[in-house]
């Protein structure tokens, strides 16, 4: 049975996303983790906490939360023969350290960041 990781930002857990990873793993035994990558900041995040309503940290967290959710559904979308849990990271360095121990590893859509999209080795946004 192969480990499959399927990684996505939150706008791209949706079913499409999940019928990518069934024709990926074409009917094979597979146990698959769903990992929601936290949205990369907004470039006016860091003026929030200037305002005194809301810290970093909290903002930080909610977007994790969020990819968490997300992942939660796109798990819920797999059908129910294939094993798989869900997960959050904060981003996808985070996820690049993790794909070593997966036999498989599926975006469900390239990184919104060019930063990001060069660290997982992708030319451009698809």
């Amino acid at each position: 049975m192969s480990r499959v990781l399927l990684a996505a930002e939150p706008q791209h857990c949706t079913a499409e996303t999940a019928e990518l990873l069934l024709a990926r793993i074409d009917g094979r035994p597979a146990v698959v983790t769903v990992v929601g990558v936290a949205a990369p900041p907004c470039r006016f995040e860091s003026w929030a906490a200037s305002t005194g309503y809301v810290d970093l940290e909290e903002l930080r967290d909610a977007a994790l939360k969020i990819a968490c959710v997300h992942a939660r559904r796109l798990t819920e979308l797999l059908p129910p023969g294939v094993a798989a849990v869900h997960r959050a990271l904060p981003s996808w360095r985070h996820l690049a350290r993790e794909t070593t121990d997966y036999d498989l590893v599926v975006l469900g859509g390239a990184p919104s960041r060019r930063r990001d999209r060069r660290l997982l080795g992708l030319s451009r946004a698809e």
